[in-house]
């Protein structure tokens, strides 16, 4: 940070010596044409670092500052509005007023275009995914039903599986509920009832429907607990 600040505030001093250098020594134009455009010429180099402080400073730490949306607008008024000033300061243009309205409408759009994107930038939530606990054991668990329900050796419960797996596919793993581990021991079960051999078909059905019900009621009570308590963790 320290540095990055030193080498723009070196980059400026620099830009505003070369101007006045050129402007003194160099510029053979119209006197008060000339002042006009050196003023927006120092003003465009103060503006552009400045700007760059600023928005460093108020920037979220996540984002690269040199690809973001503020840093390319102050970048693109910069060279706009030295473009500006050098082409009324090199050609024979007599009409300073109409530089000073253009240069004040460009700095008051470039303005409000930093101002939303700042405003926006702290107004919207910005979401580390490298922060969020995946909760993988029920994720894994819910893979496993869609497995189950693929299976061709299952295709008598189909019906229920495929039901049960809608309800479980939109749930939210990255927050952990005490109803978890009922979960996944009744999704165990599950693939364990549905993997034996040892149960007549009737039985076997009795069994997948009454763990399938279970296992509706744990995810409502969990879609609940979410609802009521959405930050808890």
């Amino acid at each position: 940070m320290k540095r990055q600040s030193m080498i723009m505030v070196i980059l400026g001093g620099l830009s505003i010596i070369l101007s006045t250098v050129w402007y003194l020594v160099i510029y053979p134009g119209n006197e008060i044409v000339g002042a006009t455009g050196y003023f927006f010429l120092l003003f465009s180099i103060i503006a552009l670092f400045g700007g760059l402080s600023l928005v460093q400073l108020l920037l979220s730490k996540k984002k690269k500052f040199f690809l973001s949306a503020p840093f390319i607008v102050l970048v693109a008024y910069f060279i706009i509005s030295v473009l500006l000033s050098l082409i009324f300061m090199i050609k024979p243009v007599e009409k300073k007023t109409l530089l000073i309205v253009i240069q004040i409408l460009l700095l008051a759009l470039a303005t409000l275009s930093l101002f939303m994107m700042l405003a926006a930038e702290h107004s919207t939530p910005i979401t580390d995914f490298k922060e969020l606990q995946w909760n993988d054991p029920l994720r894994e668990a819910i893979n496993k039903i869609r497995a189950l329900k693929d299976d061709p050796e299952n295709t008598p419960f189909k019906e229920l599986l495929s039901k049960l797996y809608e309800r479980s596919v939109f749930l939210d793993t990255t927050l952990k509920r005490e109803q978890d581990e009922d979960l996944l021991k009744g999704i165990k079960g599950l693939e364990i009832t549905l993997l034996t051999l040892d149960y007549e078909d009737w039985e076997k059905r009795e069994k997948v429907e009454e763990t399938v019900h279970n296992l509706e009621e744990l995810f409502k009570e969990r879609e609940y607990d979410i609802r009521k308590n959405p930050w808890s963790k």
